[in-house]
Parts: C-alpha cells; structure tokens; sequence
C-alpha cells in the first residue's frame, strides 16, 4: 500500500488466481488502495481470477500502449475491474471475457474514474456508477 512502480515492457501471461487474499482479486495485477502502477509498453494475456481477469485496481492505475488480450473474470471484469482512478492511453482491450450476468469484459467499473485516450476497447465494456 502507499506505493508507485512503474512496469516497462512488461508480459504477464497465463497467471491463475484463486483463495487467496484479497478473495480471488486481479489475474495477473492487484493495485491496493493508496498505491499507483504505472505500465508501458506491456502484454497481460491468458490470466484468470474471480473478479478483474487482467488487473483489479483500487488505486491508481495508468496504461500506455499495454495489450490486455484473453483474460479471463469468473464474475467482472475480464480485462479490467476499477474501482478508483484508471488512466488508458494507446493501448488496446479486447478478447477479454467475463462470466457475471453484467460482467464487463472490457473493464467493469465500481464508482472510479476513466480516461480512455486513443485506445481500443472492444467487447461488452461496462462502465458502471454506482
């Protein structure tokens, strides 16, 4: 927590997240709350959790010219799940599945912010108020 890192050309693939703390949460990526990740250049592939198949961000997350291709959300967010502040920047999401009935492959939004600059987003992406 409280923590910035910057990841450059960066490939997590085929990660697997079950039972473990926090509950099942981010594939390939957990940001906690108060912490920023920062990718560049980067490829998350074939990863699987419960909840934000890709990355599950309660912080502050920023994507420049990142892949997120074929992961995989039991319930929201195949590629992304945010709840807080994302930033995606030339980058593309696509191919991500989601198994909840309002599931988002794309990303699923809990209440954050989103800047989607210049990117692709393709698939049933939800962004979602609460």
């Amino acid at each position: 927590s409280n923590s910035t890192n910057v990841f450059d050309s960066f490939t997590l693939t085929n990660g697997l997240v079950t039972g473990i703390i926090p509950a099942g949460y981010g594939g390939a990526i957990f940001i906690d709350s108060g912490s920023m990740l920062t990718l560049n250049h980067s490829t998350l592939s074939g990863n699987e959790a419960s909840d934000g198949g890709g990355i599950f961000n309660s912080g502050t997350l920023v994507l420049n010219n990142d892949t997120l291709f074929g992961n995989i959300a039991n319930n929201h967010g195949g590629g992304i799940l945010n709840g807080s502040l994302l930033t995606i920047n030339n980058s593309t999401i696509s191919g991500n599945t989601a198994g909840g009935i309002d599931g988002g492959s794309g990303i699923y939004d809990e209440a954050g912010n989103i800047s989607l600059n210049n990117s692709i987003c393709n698939a049933s992406t939800i962004f979602q108020n609460k």
